[in-house]
């Protein structure tokens, strides 16, 4: 089992919350998030116990929370351009700002991640894998273009993710 203590904002705690009440609704591995305590600043000090991906997940949220703890989610740019048409292939640099969760119903738990290219634009990635957060040179296949908030996102498939140096 993982024992490892986390600081982490009241707002990571709302997406905590999310991935163990999925895990309950599909119940396929134990997740169980323990607060054992706050700090002064009003940050919750958890505990990840469990295995599978809802707790490999809720691990990475964690973490995340805790190596960008001093970072905001970037605002959306409302500029985002749609890249390349569906079927062709893409290469591009960027950021991967965010990961979220969501349970399908007939592949289980999803991962949305999204990354920032270096133009601006917003691409949008749904897997079974999880990434972490970071800087990566990305290859993938357009698979369509939606708007979503009033961004223009392009989602993607068949990824390659290579950590930029």
């Amino acid at each position: 089992m993982h024992t490892k203590l986390y600081r982490v904002s009241p707002s990571v705690i709302t997406d905590l919350v999310g991935v163990v009440r999925a895990n309950i609704a599909i119940s396929n591995s134990p997740v169980v998030v323990h607060s054992v305590g706050m700090d002064d600043d009003g940050n919750y000090m958890v505990q990840v116990v469990g295995y599978g991906p809802n707790a490999n997940y809720a691990r990475l949220l964690c973490e995340n929370a805790e190596r960008n703890f001093a970072l905001l989610l970037p605002a959306r740019n409302k500029d985002s351009k749609h890249i390349a048409s569906p079927g062709e292939r893409l290469e591009f640099t960027g950021n991967l700002y965010h990961v979220g969760a969501y349970i399908h119903p007939n592949y289980g738990t999803q991962f949305i991640h999204r990354i920032e290219t270096d133009d601006g634009n917003e691409i949008t990635w749904n897997t079974s894998r999880i990434h972490p957060l970071g800087r990566y040179k990305v290859s993938c296949r357009v698979k369509e273009h939606l708007v979503y908030s009033k961004v223009n996102q392009t989602a993607v498939t068949h990824c390659k993710f290579e950590t930029e140096e």
